[in-house]
């Protein structure tokens, strides 16, 4: 009974969504608002609340409308704020795609167009190896993540899985730029999948959960430590940020800033520390302690070929172990988007110095290349565990394959 109840409702959101969004708009938003339309968001709240059923329901507490309608919003909130993120990449791309796309009326002009697109995907900093898969390489339909794949099925019904992007507009004889843009999200959404490009902050199985923050300069370590934090505050979490940053002078007041500004706690450093791996030491003693959930890391900014500098940081990685067996829960590598793919080779160092378990790329609405994240994760089956859409604390985001495709391709 419940079942059918839930199909009932469920079914008469998804045609609201699908008219919503024929017309531009969805669930209330104003039509052509210049942003892309949120095709593949509406219908993922509405086919995983199916999946869910009834224990979803009664652990939201709320009526079975109101929780669709609520995760539909949230869906089209995530695909926004990827949209708006990736707008100069997608503009990027579209426009190159657009010029190449135009006009396709018969085999030898698409094979052109194919070509050309090939060329397009390289240049957006996709890399050489992944562009050879998107475009080349089939793959078995039985690999594909059923639970991933009908996300972009059910909007998109001429994509096939199994099959790279050249396969399938040869056979389905695809012309139109609608049809082949859909084809080749589809592709890059396989390829993020099958490659674990998306994980969940891992929470450790005793607390606290230690996350500890590497990188170079710049790139945005501190910034995405106190956004995490107040993430995680609001989720109701007692945390803990320790500012081991001994190195830059204004990075511990900024922390601190941060800490005051979610009303979370701060480990310094004493006075005339310059050790990052003590002010560690007394940060994860605390929490254990003091009953923290969760302990943020932040570490001074260091490039990768600095042996003495990285020596420090195995040393401040070694120190979690003391308390957790297997260190910390999750060690990120930030990374500002602007880089591309150099951010390859500080992935494959920082790795095989003191392990990662995945990336923060930060900036993505800053840069045009964000092609790069695919080339990362096809390369490194390293996951992307957060990404920065904006400069708001709400735009430090899980990195979603579907959404990210969608924002990036239009």
């Amino acid at each position: 009974m419940m079942e059918d109840k839930l199909a009932f409702i469920c079914g008469g959101i998804a045609s609201q969504a699908r008219r919503k969004l024929r017309d531009g708009g969805c669930f209330g938003l104003p039509p052509n608002r210049g942003r892309v339309r949120p095709r593949t968001a509406t219908v993922v709240a509405v086919f995983d609340f199916l999946k869910q059923g009834q224990k979803a329901v009664e652990e939201s507490g709320q009526s079975i409308v109101d929780y669709v309608k609520k995760r539909a919003e949230e869906d089209i909130a995530k695909v926004n704020a990827f949209n708006d993120g990736l707008q100069k990449s997608r503009e990027r791309l579209a426009q190159d795609l657009s010029a190449i796309l135009g006009s396709i009326t018969t085999d030898a002009e698409l094979e052109e167009a194919l070509e050309n697109i090939e060329e397009v995907l390289i240049t957006s900093d996709l890399g050489m190896d992944t562009v050879d898969i998107v475009m080349d390489v089939s793959c078995s339909l039985s690999r594909i993540p059923q639970k991933k794949w009908w996300q972009l099925k059910v909007t998109h019904p001429s994509m096939t899985p199994g099959q790279d992007l050249r396969a399938e507009a040869t056979k389905e004889r695809l012309r139109t730029e609608e049809d082949i843009k859909a084809t080749l999200k589809g592709t890059l959404v396989r390829v993020l999948n099958e490659k674990g490009g998306s994980a969940p902050l891992s929470v450790g199985s005793e607390a606290p959960t230690v996350v500890v923050f590497v990188g170079a300069n710049g790139m945005g370590k501190t910034t995405t430590v106190g956004k995490l934090g107040t993430r995680y505050k609001k989720e109701g979490k007692k945390v803990l940020l320790a500012a081991c940053d001994t190195f830059r002078a204004a990075a511990v007041e900024q922390l601190a800033t941060w800490a005051d500004r979610a009303e979370v706690d701060i480990v310094k450093p004493l006075e005339g520390a310059k050790n990052p791996s003590s002010t560690a030491f007394r940060a994860v003693k605390k929490a254990q302690e003091e009953g923290y959930d969760v302990v943020i890391i932040d570490t001074s900014g260091r490039l990768h070929t600095n042996h003495n500098l990285m020596g420090e940081l195995r040393k401040l990685v070694s120190v979690v172990k003391k308390f957790k067996e297997g260190g910390a829960d999750e060690t990120l590598l930030v990374v500002d988007a602007s880089i591309g793919r150099n951010a390859m080779s500080q992935a494959v160092n920082f790795r095989e110095e003191i392990g990662l378990t995945g990336l923060a790329v930060t900036k993505l609405d800053g840069t045009a290349r964000a092609g790069f994240v695919v080339s990362v994760v096809n390369d490194l089956q390293l996951p992307i565990k957060l990404v920065g859409v904006g400069e708001k604390v709400e735009d430090l985001r899980d990195f979603e394959p579907e959404f990210f495709v969608e924002g990036l391709v239009g």
